[in-house]
């Protein structure tokens, strides 16, 4: 009995831990690029894509 508790135990936290890590990644809706946050990394940049906010590697050496 004690170890089908402990594994319910495991089993919730476990779960628990997929759907908290799986609503951090919010979608931000967006219709141009100015409705996306800015980033404060250099090479990276936010680009409105499909109606949403996504990060984009920018190459400045290459363009």
């Amino acid at each position: 009995m004690a170890k089908y508790l402990k594994f319910l135990y495991v089993m919730t936290l476990f779960i628990s831990l997929i759907l908290v890590a799986k609503s951090a990644g919010t979608f931000i809706e967006c219709k141009t690029d100015a409705d996306c946050p800015k980033s404060r990394v250099d090479g990276v940049a936010w680009k409105c894509t499909n109606y949403g906010c996504q990060l984009f590697l920018v190459m400045p050496w290459i363009v």
